[in-house]
């Protein structure tokens, strides 16, 4: 079987798994609610696709990522690791539709890597959860979709 990676875009983002069709945490900061078109819209004019899709070889969507320039993510300015750094480029989520697939969170990454590192940008940085060192896997993936 091939898989296939394709940018989420404002054209591709129906075709991202539901929850992020319309997620703005990232790119929101208190209580300010921006609307996803113009975030969409602006990320793309600055950055391009702001992440990427991983479909399989019969087009079913197995995963995405979301990252870019970490300016268009407002939010991780409050999280307590402090905000990312100006010139890096910041990975805000990976979503994977199951746990019996890791290799495509391995994919997700790495195609960030590249793009990062195509476009120029001298870091990639992410910010992660610590679960207890007992959590098993499945209820780790339950919680945030991602192994």
């Amino acid at each position: 079987m091939t898989s296939r990676l394709v940018g989420l875009t404002g054209a591709t983002l129906e075709t991202a798994p539901s929850v992020c069709q319309a997620c703005v945490w990232w790119q929101t900061r208190g209580n300010r609610e921006p609307e996803k078109r113009k975030w969409v819209e602006r990320a793309e004019s600055e950055w391009g696709a702001w992440g990427t899709i991983y479909r399989d070889d019969d087009g079913r969507v197995l995963g995405s990522m979301q990252y870019g320039p970490s300016q268009l993510f407002p939010r991780a300015a409050d999280l307590p690791a402090g905000p990312a750094s100006d010139d890096a480029v910041l990975v805000t989520c990976a979503y994977l539709l199951s746990d019996s697939q890791p290799w495509v969170e391995q994919s997700l990454f790495l195609a960030a890597i590249g793009e990062t590192r195509d476009k120029g940008v001298r870091a990639l940085e992410a910010f992660a959860y610590r679960y207890r060192e007992d959590t098993p896997a499945s209820e780790r993936f339950l919680v945030h979709r991602t192994v």
